[in-house]
């Protein structure tokens, strides 16, 4: 058994760090880090609501409104968002000064996680029934997928977030009835016990059988592809056992040395054979090549080729980043084992987006409007998780377990079996600074610990590796 009690004048990102960084530290020590995700995206939308519930005091008395009259609660709520988003600092002194405060407990008792969430505000009946409101709606629900073909409004807003982790527990089996509203004297407490053996579903049970059989469509690689990907992995092979494999594909040829001869190896001279590139790249790095080259080359031929041109770009982009932040932060051993990982880590997302566009579409539409992390609505949909869809169909392939470890775990690293983690780290970070050049996420979003692996403990810290790593990617790419 084993428990932890924090307590906050705000929840602000520094408030989420700290959570994020107690949470995991209790999942280790409980051999329990798998469950990460889930609790703590729990934590999180509890201890929002929490501090809304807080600041919604605050901004009625600065505004001079009773918030227990009808017309006066109507009229604060108009502007409440918009006053919180463009005076956050004032409403934060005024947390403070007024006493106002959320208490945040986690306790592992036997295979029960609880989770506890209090505010020292009684809660308003209007807010219970917005509450109840939620369960209702998740009574409707068997899944995501329904919540997207009904149409539901996600624009109301506050309880959009309450209504997914409803759904989220749902899936994983935990009933509404383990989540409890208390109305005390003191304030209001919400509590969560979740049956931890529960939360441990099987991977393999959360693959959709269409997603399965789309895989095993798909095709091996061509022969001379494995027979090169066999003569590169014996270290007793040299260039003579190469040339007739490789000579059988020229447009193999074409890439190896496009690739060989572009700044990602940054190579002392333009190489115009692929035995130049070899002395240059080595076998292991031209492994990968021809590896990636194969992938890309069998899912063009079989999908869109605006849906795979899309998501190879922003591979590619998350391949460059990945291999400069292991030249920044000299992880040269792991540079040829990053850019396959970076221009894979999506592999499942092709094949998904292609298979079902109408889920993705919905997905995508959420994660922007609500700032959800894509992998979260992806796993409470029935097997279309993007990043076991592509590990699936790496291991089909025979790819190296540890770009197979990339491409499951590139939104989790934490999740990382033992000696995986700081690859996968750098490919999640990578892949995050895409991201937020195009506007799909921000700092907050990020996990502490996965930065923390590279030094970085503050938000000025991240801007300056970004803007070093976008900076570079723009002049390379013009």
């Amino acid at each position: 058994m084993s428990s932890k009690t924090l307590l906050f004048p705000i929840i602000d990102h520094k408030a989420e760090m700290k959570i994020e960084e107690e949470l995991l530290a209790l999942l280790k020590e409980n051999k329990k880090t798998n469950l990460f995700q889930t609790l703590s995206y729990v934590l999180k939308e509890l201890a929002g609501n929490a501090n809304k519930a807080n600041l919604k005091r605050i901004h009625y008395k600065l505004k001079g409104l009773n918030i227990t009259d009808l017309q006066d609660y109507e009229k604060g709520m108009s502007d409440f968002k918009d006053a919180i988003n463009e005076h956050y600092e004032k409403y934060f002194q005024n947390a403070e000064a007024l006493g106002f405060y959320v208490k945040i407990g986690i306790d592992f008792q036997d295979h029960i996680a609880v989770i506890s969430v209090f505010n020292n505000v009684p809660i308003l009946r209007a807010e219970m029934l917005r509450i109840q409101e939620k369960f209702l709606s998740a009574r409707k629900y068997a899944s995501i997928e329904e919540v997207f073909t009904n149409v539901l409004d996600t624009s109301e807003g506050a309880g959009f977030g309450f209504l997914l982790m409803i759904l989220m527990l749902k899936k994983a089996g935990v009933g509404e009835n383990a989540i409890k509203v208390f109305s005390e004297q003191e304030g209001t407490r919400i509590e969560i016990r979740l049956p931890v053996d529960i939360l441990e579903s099987p991977e393999e049970e959360i693959i959709s059988s269409m997603m399965v059989s789309e895989i095993e469509k798909i095709p091996q690689f061509p022969s001379h592809i494995l027979a090169l990907e066999k003569a590169l992995s014996n270290p007793n092979a040299d260039f003579k056992d190469l040339a007739p494999i490789i000579q059988k594909d020229p447009s193999l040829i074409a890439d190896l040395l496009r690739t060989a001869n572009s700044v990602m190896y940054a190579l002392p001279k333009k190489v115009s054979s692929i035995e130049e590139a070899v002395k240059f790249i080595g076998f292991h790095g031209i492994r990968n090549l021809v590896m990636t080259y194969s992938a890309q080359k069998l899912l063009i031929s079989r999908y869109k080729l605006d849906i795979v041109k899309e998501i190879m770009e922003h591979s590619a982009e998350v391949s460059f980043y990945a291999q400069e932040i292991a030249r920044i932060y000299k992880l040269k051993e792991y540079y040829d084992e990053l850019y396959m990982g970076g221009i894979l880590h999506d592999l499942g997302k092709i094949i998904a987006q292609s298979i079902r566009p109408d889920i993705y579409r919905n997905i995508s539409r959420i994660c922007e409007e609500k700032s959800i992390p894509l992998n979260i609505l992806e796993s409470m949909t029935n097997g279309y998780n993007h990043s076991l869809i592509g590990a699936r169909l790496a291991e089909k392939w025979n790819f190296p377990p540890s770009i197979v470890s990339m491409i499951k775990y590139h939104h989790v690293p934490l999740q990382s079996e033992e000696g995986n983690f700081k690859k996968n780290a750098v490919i999640y970070i990578a892949n995050m600074i895409a991201h937020c050049r195009t506007g799909q996420c921000n700092f907050s979003e990020i996990n502490y610990e996965s930065l923390q692996f590279l030094d970085i403990h503050y938000q000025a810290d991240f801007e300056k590796l970004y803007n070093n790593l976008t900076t570079l990617f723009q002049k390379q790419k013009n």
